[in-house]
């Protein structure tokens, strides 16, 4: 088995999405293209069946690569409500699956919101890059409140695919959440932030710190996303 456990997955569409996820972050940490569009390549996988992409006029050096155009901001879908949308901090989130659709969308500058008693049975996900300007250790963490109901952020490779619980920066439920990882500055990081809500009012909100950086859930100049994908 590989070390990334790619050959592990189920079908060829995932193993083909998680080869470039991979490719990508690879890419990212030497400053080169990192986003991509999978229509470019001459063929894709669709489950396990083959599409040939048309690549009208014909195939261009350095496809499927793509220039990313960073905005600042995350990328924030809601999702619900359904009974299953909430449970975003099991042991293999896995957000296609849902049965309820997409509800709303915003472009967000934090990861602070706070839900009414009715907004019951719903769960949001941002998706976006973490530009740190310090290096070295970053603590992401709710703060010291406990989040309702539950919360978990990747940052990095996990953050494209294969994200778990087991490799999260940080994953907590009913509780407050804390974790650190060691960042460069000046990389645009992969971010991914998943939040639910049972019953009842909810809330949650992540703030980062390093050193010479008290904690705060001000990302100004920090957070972005892809505009041309909504995400990556």
């Amino acid at each position: 088995m590989a070390a990334n456990g790619i050959s592990t997955l189920a079908t060829k569409e995932a193993r083909q999405k998680a080869k470039l996820d991979l490719a990508a972050n690879n890419r990212s940490a030497t400053g080169r293209r990192a986003s991509y569009d999978i229509t470019q390549l001459p063929t894709q996988y669709d489950d396990n069946g083959l599409i040939d992409n048309s690549n009208a006029g014909g195939l261009i050096l350095g496809r499927p690569w793509i220039t990313t155009t960073y905005t600042a901001g995350a990328y924030r879908t809601q999702y619900g409500p359904t009974p299953t949308a909430w449970v975003t901090n099991d042991a293999n989130p896995t957000w296609a699956g849902w049965s309820g659709a997409s509800t709303s969308t915003a472009v967000t500058t934090n990861f602070t919101l706070t839900l009414g008693a009715s907004e019951t049975q719903r769960a949001f996900e941002w998706i976006g890059y973490f530009l740190p300007i310090y290096t070295g250790v970053h603590t992401f963490s709710t703060g010291g409140a406990s989040v309702d109901d539950c919360v978990t952020l990747w940052i990095g490779a996990t953050a494209r695919s294969g994200y778990t619980t087991a490799n999260a920066v940080m994953n907590a439920s009913l509780t407050a959440g804390s974790g650190t990882i060691s960042l460069t500055a000046g990389t645009y990081y992969p971010l991914r932030v998943q939040f639910g809500n049972n019953s009842g009012p909810g809330s949650v909100t992540i703030v980062y710190s390093h050193t010479g950086q008290t904690a705060t859930n001000v990302y100004t100049g920090k957070l972005f996303y892809n505009s041309t994908t909504n995400g990556f």
